[in-house]
This record gives structure tokens, sequence and C-alpha cells, in this order.
């Protein structure tokens, strides 16, 4: 693997090279070289090849060079661990101490473990050479192909190590008001806290700050940003921060909430460690909803009907409801619906329909024929009877002379009614703007008449009924009772 190794950082360079333009690093090249060939034969050294012939390996063993306390020291032992061998020569380490390999530039490039076996550590260091090695200048093509062996090169200075040794340094480190005792081989306050496992935060506050040299006795505080979530319909944010309350945790995290919105705790809540705040987006509006009112049928008896006569006394008509709902959604979900107001546009009106419960004295064609002639009528069809109306009146009875009307006999208006009619029974005074003459009418107690007269007290719903006697009239009297008015 190192032969391999020398001819694609050294060898394959050279070739692809020329020699005027790379001259310069030729000495430096040869002697990168050398040195990874004597590396290779202290840990192989049996390995013989070409390349390896021509470089004239020397026999001389070769020592690792390990830089500690500002002082250079040989390190003989490859079968010791790395801690072993820095105390056979004399050196001990601390807790907290760190031994960096060193490439062959003299760069720290890797930190290793106390007990590794020096030998595999001189493994590490031989390709980390050979891997500084591939990035340098390439060597001219003409002493690829050359004969002349590879000129043996010096002897390791001690001024280059192969290791290094960085002490633990102490420092005071305080994390949400616990305060401890850290120490670390670092050269930074950020190296010296990662080396300790302590995790930091962009939104974290930490005083000195990461790039501050790392020095015995510093003291470095620590003010953790509290880790939050924020959610809602259609947003997740997960944050770390130092705002006191929920409400400032939404101010710092942009989140705008409408006048209704509902935030889960109360925005005055302290925050804590993982606090998780909910935001609900609350709507509230209102609907105006127009509803039918359907109307209701009414079957009602009517004791002043004749038994067997139906009168609709009122069409039905639907209605119109106007109702306003107060709708409240959250997150789009609607969870409340409130009436807050109605009105009534149209009141639906009932369908009504009476029907007759009062028994008559015989049929009503001979009760008809019992009482009195109708002028222009000879019989009432009882067949085709029909109620158009009904009306409550304030009847009285009244006769064609001087009592009722102030006509004597031989007046030439005596037993003439106020349209020219005979005066009759079953002529029924009316007031004409209630019941138009010639109106058949149906008044219980009475039986059938039609509205051919009137007079001056004859007003409103007020009728009088025609007799041919005095005492007739004043037997019926005043009453109230219901007029029927026939189809």
């Amino acid at each position: 693997m190192v032969l391999a190794g020398l001819w694609y950082s050294v060898w394959r360079p050279m070739v692809l090279a020329s020699a005027e333009d790379l001259a310069p690093a030729l000495e430096a090249r040869v002697s990168t070289a050398a040195t990874v060939l004597r590396e290779a034969a202290a840990l192989v050294p049996n390995a013989r090849s070409l390349l390896a012939g021509r470089a004239q390996v020397t026999s001389e063993p070769w020592a690792p060079v390990i830089e500690i306390d500002g002082r250079m020291v040989r390190l003989a032992d490859l079968e010791l661990s790395l801690e072993a061998a820095l105390v056979a020569a004399g050196h001990t380490l601390s807790t907290g101490d760190r031994v960096f390999l060193a490439n062959g530039l003299g760069e720290r490039v890797a930190a290793l473990p106390l007990d590794i076996k020096l030998q595999n550590a001189m493994a590490m260091l031989a390709a980390t050479t050979l891997n500084s090695a591939g990035k340098a200048a390439a060597l001219p093509a003409s002493l690829a192909s050359s004969g002349r062996p590879i000129a043996q090169p010096t002897r390791q200075p001690l001024a280059r190590p192969n290791f290094a040794v960085q002490r633990a340094v102490s420092f005071s480190f305080m994390d949400g008001g616990l305060q401890t005792t850290l120490s670390a081989a670092a050269t930074t306050v950020g190296e010296a806290l990662r080396a300790n496992g302590v995790v930091i935060h962009p939104e974290d506050h930490l005083t000195p700050d990461q790039m501050m040299p790392l020095s015995p006795g510093l003291g470095v505080r620590l003010v953790r940003a509290k880790p939050i979530r924020i959610s809602g319909k259609d947003f997740v944010v997960s944050a770390r921060t130092h705002a006191p309350t929920v409400q400032m945790v939404l101010a710092e995290a942009g989140v705008t909430l409408g006048p209704l919105d509902r935030v889960e705790p109360a925005l005055t809540t302290p925050v804590t460690e993982s606090t998780e705040i909910r935001v609900v987006r609350v709507h509230q509006y209102q609907e105006e909803h127009r509803e039918v009112v359907p109307f209701e049928y009414r079957y009602v008896a009517d004791p002043n009907l004749p038994l067997g006569l139906k009168r609709r006394v009122q069409d039905g008509s639907p209605g119109a409801l106007a109702r306003w709902v107060e709708i409240r959604t959250e997150d789009g979900q609607v969870v409340n619906r409130t009436v807050v107001d109605e009105r009534m546009l149209v009141k639906p009106r009932a369908d009504v329909v009476s029907y007759g419960t009062l028994s008559l004295p015989g049929p009503l064609a001979s009760l008809e024929a019992a009482t009195r002639v109708v002028p222009g009528y000879s019989r009432v069809d009882t067949d085709t009877l029909s109620v158009r109306a009904v009306m409550n009146v304030e009847s009285t009875g009244y006769e064609a002379g001087p009592q009722s009307t102030g006509k004597w006999p031989g007046h030439p208006w005596y037993g003439i009614t106020s349209i020219g009619w005979e005066a009759v029974p079953g002529i029924i005074a009316v007031d004409p703007r209630v019941i138009p003459y010639g109106t058949r009418l149906y008044v219980p107690g009475y039986g059938f008449g039609i509205a051919g007269d009137t007079g001056g007290a004859i007003v409103g719903r007020r009728i009088d009924l025609f007799y041919h006697t005095v005492q007739e009239a004043l037997r019926w009297g005043r009453r109230i009772v219901p007029a029927y008015i026939l189809e």
C-alpha cells in the first residue's frame, strides 16, 4: 500500500510535469519520499522493491518525535502504547491532556487515543504524510526515468515533531445556574466546551464567545435558550428562545394573532423547557337564513251553523321567517351556531273550516216554507246550500207601522222597503256597505231572508228583521246572533 501510494503521489506526477517548471520543488519532494520509505521500512523491514532499492532506505532504526511542554522528545519502543511510551521517556499526562498527530508539514491533523500502540500511530502518520505529499508540487519527468538512486535524506530533525501534546486547561463553567470546573486541551472556549461534550445552540448566550482564547481559571457562563414548539392549522415552528412569556415568544417568531384567535396556554404564561404553544385561528360571522313557515289546518265546530253545513272561514297561506345565525369556526371547523335574531317577515295564515253543530227542527226546506216566502225566490235548494261567510251581528225586529217606520196606513210608502220591495217576513234591513242588497242570509231563530231594506239606525254590523206585527218584533227583542251569508 505504501509503494502504491508512492506511485500516485510521487512518481506519476513526475512523469506528467516538466523539469524546468518544477525544479525548485525537487529537493522537498525527494526528502518527503525518502521519509515515507524510511517509515515503511521501520514498519515492514522485509519490504523491498525496485523503488525501495533505488531509494536506498537506511537500516538505521527510526524513532518518532513528540513535542511536549515545549521540548522535543524521541519515543524509542514502537510496541508500547502512546501514553506508556511517554512515561518511558519520563513524561506523564494529566486528565484532559491530548496527543495530536502531526503530518509531514508540521500541522496538527488528528487527536489520538492514548492507548493506541505507537506502531499503529506511526502507520497513521505514514498515511497522513502520503496525503500531504499528494498535495505538493509534481517532480520533473526526467528524474522519473533516471537510473540514479534517490539521495538518502539526513536524520529526522527534532524541529519537526510527529506528535504533539496539548496540556488540559482548567476553567470555571456555569450552565443554567449550576457551576462546575472543567478542563480541556483546547485553544478556544468553544473547542474546550465541545471537548467536554457541551452542546451549544446558536440561540444560546455564551460569555465570553466561542472564539475567545482559553486560559487557566477563565470564567465561562452559558445561558441556554428554551426549546419551544409553536403549532397551528397550517404551520409548525420549532425554535429556541429567551423570551419570558408566550406572548413574547409569538412576537419573536413572527406569529400574528387575529382579534378572536385563541392561544394555549394563555399569552401571559411563563415559558418553560419544551413549552408547547398552540394557536387556534378563530373566525366569527353571521349568515341570514330565510325559511318558509307552513300554515296549519284548523277544523272548528260552529254551534250556530246548522248541522251538516261547512264553511271555509279562512284560506291558508304560508309565512316567511328571517333568521340571523352567528357562526363560530376554529381552524376552519364550525364549532358553534347561535341564533342571534329572527323576524317573522310574513305571518302564516291558518286554513280554517268550520262545521255546523246546530240541530234545526226539521229540514231546511220545511223550515223556510213554514216561516216566510222570500220575494223573488220560490224555494231554497238545501242540497246545494253553502255558506260563504258568517258574521256576528246585533239584531232587532221591526214592522211596517209607525212604531218602527213612522208611517201609517195610507202613507204612499207604507209597507214598502227602501229599495221598493214589498215589506214581508224574510226582508232583512242591513247596512249595504257591510251586507249588499240582495244577499241571501240565514239567521238562526229567524230563518232565511234577503237583504232588502235599510234604516237610519242600521249601521255597521246591525240588522233588523221584518215581522207582521209589533208583538212579534218586540218578542224578538235585541240579540247578538250569527248571520250566515249564503252562496
